[in-house]
């Protein structure tokens, strides 16, 4: 057996501890872990009434989310997940979000949560991204909020 091959069986044990969460992708910096993700309340300013808010809200996160489930009479929207595309358009499977809004029961707030996962699939760590939660939140707020 020649030094290469030897080396390289020497080595192969240790391939495991070379490839590092950057190797396989890892979450943003935004990524908050967490078991259970809260739901962040935006009151609705004068004037606008519930159905203009649930509009507005869906438009906005129609922008940027495929809409997986939409249940107007429970006040209720939900998007698929959408999974992380690099900045040269490749496909990063390790980390994905969605979002969730509905009305409070008294139609006076809009409640909006973000959840995100990092890890990939069978390893998936739950938690939300602050920064989509904020972004959002900024939109929204700005048309239906106080």
């Amino acid at each position: 057996m020649n030094t290469a091959k030897k080396l390289a069986l020497c080595l192969l044990p240790l391939l495991p501890l070379a490839v590092t969460p950057a190797c396989i992708g890892t979450a943003p910096p935004s990524f908050v872990k967490t078991i259970n993700t809260d739901w962040t309340t935006m009151p609705l300013k004068a004037g606008v009434t519930p159905d203009q808010a649930w509009v507005k809200a869906l438009d906005i996160i129609m922008t940027s989310y495929e809409m997986e489930m939409i249940n107007k009479d429970a006040a209720y929207a939900r998007s698929a997940w959408t999974y992380t595309v690099t900045n040269s358009g490749g496909f990063r499977g390790q980390y994905r979000t969605r979002v969730m809004f509905r009305l409070s029961p008294a139609k006076d707030a809009l409640l909006l949560k973000v959840e995100a996962q990092s890890g990939g699939e069978g390893r998936w760590i739950s938690g939300y991204d602050a920064n989509i939660l904020n972004n959002i939140k900024q939109d929204i707020s700005a048309i239906i909020g106080r």
